[in-house]
């Protein structure tokens, strides 16, 4: 079965080679990776690439982040879109996992899974489904103590349960029912809501292996609300291959 990986990206030339290797690993056997690309200048990497699965467009004008979701799903050839974040590392088996958990569903999406602020380096675990009072706001500079209010608990769950499209994993014929809207910040949620307010059934998995790192830096405006800090020497025992990975990145 077909799966497209898609990835948006602007001005991320450094991370170009190291989104290909990630994509490249992937043990699914039927794959393309479709890259939409509004950078100032095309990617000297991707434009010389020669690798028949992958398809590069580079844009002239900016799009809004959504919009280039939409056009990479228009042009999809797979049944199956896997959204790749420009910038996370994904283990491996990440795709085949994921078509193994969309047995009978059409839509699959992490609830749970690993955060790592690059600079001060922290790693966290989140598991949305656990609704407790004390959380730690995460970002690119590090790590916060929060607490959430009972009267906003439940919006919170739903709104970080269903958001965080670095692993939205889901049917194209989904996806086009459903489209991302034109903005560049908080674009997910509203897809996956969608969704399952239209009677679709979503699988929601807890990543405890390590499918995914979900990385936090000063360029990027991810914010997440892990429960749990990991020491960091666990990085190399579920990433094996992100020592690879912070190599191409350089």
């Amino acid at each position: 079965m077909k799966v497209s990986v898609v990835v948006v990206t602007h001005n991320r030339e450094r991370f170009m080679r190291a989104i290909h290797d990630v994509y490249a690993r992937q043990t699914h056997p039927d794959t393309e990776l479709l890259i939409l690309d509004d950078s100032d200048e095309p990617s000297p990497f991707l434009s010389r690439l020669d690798d028949p699965r992958v398809r590069y467009t580079h844009l002239t004008q900016r799009m809004s982040i959504g919009a280039k979701r939409n056009r990479l799903i228009e042009q999809a050839r797979g049944e199956w879109i896997c959204h790749f974040d420009d910038d996370d590392y994904y283990a491996d088996d990440y795709v085949a996992q994921m078509l193994a958990h969309s047995a009978d569903v059409d839509f699959v999406k992490l609830s749970g899974w690993f955060n790592l602020s690059v600079e001060p380096r922290a790693l966290t675990y989140w598991d949305t489904s656990v609704l407790e009072g004390a959380f730690f706001r995460q970002s690119g500079e590090g790590l916060q103590g929060m607490q959430i209010g009972a009267l906003k608990r439940q919006q919170f769950q739903r709104s970080t349960m269903l958001g965080y499209g670095f692993s939205y994993f889901h049917r194209r014929a989904v996806a086009l029912k459903h489209p991302f809207g034109d903005t560049s910040f908080g674009g997910d949620f509203p897809v996956a809501d969608a969704f399952v307010n239209a009677g679709g059934a979503i699988r929601l998995v807890n990543d405890r292996r390590g499918l995914v790192l979900h990385r936090l830096h000063g360029k990027n405006v991810s914010v997440v609300f892990p429960q749990y800090r990991l020491p960091s020497f666990m990085l190399d025992g579920l990433f094996p291959g992100y020592a690879r990975y912070e190599q191409l990145i350089g």
